[in-house]
């Protein structure tokens, strides 16, 4: 059975231990499990998100809907989720979560800018790494800077759904 036959047994069976394992196989469907069939968190269900940095911080924003240890620490795996991670789910700055960002000039400045608010060395150190990221972080508005044609200022607006969507595709590609 593949985890997306689980999930649609579930739908109609309800939860099952046999089918959640099955279905916590692939992480879109170990969201859509513990949202739609489980209908919250649970244990073995988060430890399946964990295992991959977007679906730790889904979870934690739309199963959880608080931070925790373990999904802050997944999420903080790459750069992009440690910061979405900060900036939705602990709505403030942690050291997880900034070393997280540090790994990419590009999300070590929308930390400073938008969960830190202030300067700090080890992500001034970060965005150090990129001239062009250092040359934004000094302007007196940085939130307006364009880099071919991409705002630095990401847009928010139902990420949760937009992440799952490109997941599901990814499955069905690969």
């Amino acid at each position: 059975m593949t985890p997306e036959e689980a999930y649609r047994v579930a739908r109609v069976r309800g939860p099952e231990d046999l089918t959640r394992s099955i279905a916590c196989e692939h992480i879109t469907y170990t969201y859509y499990y513990a949202q739609n069939i489980d209908k919250g968190p649970r244990e073995d269900t988060r430890k399946a998100a964990c295992k991959s940095a977007v679906c730790a911080f889904c979870y934690a924003l739309g199963i959880d809907k608080c931070p925790r240890d373990d999904t802050r620490e997944a999420a903080s795996k790459d750069a992009q989720y440690a910061y979405l991670y900060a900036y939705h789910v602990d709505r403030c700055p942690t050291n997880t979560t900034r070393e997280g960002v540090c790994k990419e000039a590009t999300y070590a400045l929308e930390y400073a800018l938008c969960v830190d608010k202030c300067f700090r060395e080890d992500t001034f150190a970060a965005i150090h790494k990129d001239p062009f990221w250092t040359k934004a972080y000094m302007l007196p508005n940085p939130t307006k800077v364009d880099s071919s044609n991409t705002e630095l200022e990401l847009d928010h607006s139902d990420i949760l759904y937009s992440v799952l969507e490109a997941n599901m595709l990814l499955y069905y590609q690969g």
